[in-house]
């Protein structure tokens, strides 16, 4: 018992608990025609995950030089369940700033994909 209390008490110290970003420093969101503002502002890399509603990809910055992650949904039909999953995420992380948690940089929208960049 007293290790479980050691232990709460350690986790206690290391507990940051996540704030929320105000308005103007939340990530800019974007609705642009097609996927050339995306290679615009990135170098494209290396394909990190894939997954049921989407593709990671690994990215640079074309201004900053920053590395960075850019997760791609297709937007298959208006409603989807991939898009409100997509939609219902994007407003969480625009709000969130936790140093454990990813931090959403940029949304770029286009008629047939978003685009969320992460750090």
């Amino acid at each position: 018992m007293a290790e479980v209390a050691n232990l709460d008490r350690r986790m206690s110290f290391s507990y940051k608990a996540a704030t929320t970003r105000p308005p103007d420093q939340r990530p800019p969101h974007s609705r642009v025609e097609d996927d050339a503002a995306v290679e615009k502002r990135y170098a494209i890399g290396q394909e990190l995950g894939r997954g049921s509603f989407g593709i990671v990809r690994e990215v640079t910055s074309r201004f900053t030089g920053e590395l960075l992650a850019v997760k791609t949904v297709n937007k298959d039909k208006p409603g989807s369940t991939s898009i409100q999953m997509l939609t219902r995420e994007v407003e969480v992380l625009k709000r969130l700033d936790h140093p454990h948690i990813i931090k959403l940089e940029d949304i770029l929208e286009t008629p047939q994909v978003h685009t969320c960049t992460l750090s």
